[in-house]
């Protein structure tokens, strides 16, 4: 396998967002915003894009090898993802092969728990759908860029520019610690 010599500046990113009802997230709304200003970034929108659950496999296969990352937002709720991500994830990543690309998820749900310490978004993991994830992108040949999972977006401790900035730079790869996730202690 080739080494990958991609500066992060070339490095074409895809956000694929998952949100069926994005008018109504204020976050998701900020994060696309953001996104779409970021140099070689395209953002895909599931649901703008495709009615009733029925979307082009192939269309998005194409999409996702122009990519040299894709990136998966989803907005999760009772532990799973929206049902067409999943739909979206099986049929792109399942049974595909991206051995030069990467693969990571930004989720969040809306909880009523704090997610936040006083100076840093807390990284959390949906163990469920981040694994079932992870795996399709390992059986797809994709490097694992790792899981940023939000909780409790509501909450006064951050604003969203802060919420914003700190998912771009986990899109972006501006701080190495992002990529990695942290179990969340429930006592």
């Amino acid at each position: 396998m080739r080494a990958n010599t991609r500066s992060v500046e070339a490095t074409r990113l895809l956000l694929v967002v998952a949100h069926p009802a994005l008018p109504l997230s204020h976050l998701d709304q900020h994060l696309v915003a953001a996104v779409a200003d970021v140099p070689r970034a395209t953002v895909r929108d599931l649901y703008a894009t495709y009615e009733h659950d029925a979307f082009d496999p192939d269309a998005e296969r194409r999409a996702v090898t122009r990519a040299d990352e894709v990136v998966l937002l989803l907005a999760v709720h009772g532990r799973r993802a929206p049902r067409l991500a999943r739909a979206w994830s099986d049929a792109v990543l399942d049974g595909s092969r991206y051995p030069e690309h990467a693969f990571g998820v930004v989720a969040h749900g809306g909880v009523e728990e704090p997610a936040v310490e006083p100076d840093a978004v807390q990284r959390l993991a949906f163990d469920p759908e981040v694994h079932r994830l992870r795996h399709l992108a390992h059986r797809a040949e994709m490097r694992w860029r790792g899981a940023l999972v939000l909780r409790g977006s509501a909450t006064p401790a951050i604003g969203p520019a802060d919420v914003v900035q700190h998912v771009l730079a986990f899109l972006t790869g501006a701080r190495e610690t992002t990529s990695t996730t942290q179990r969340e202690d429930r006592r």
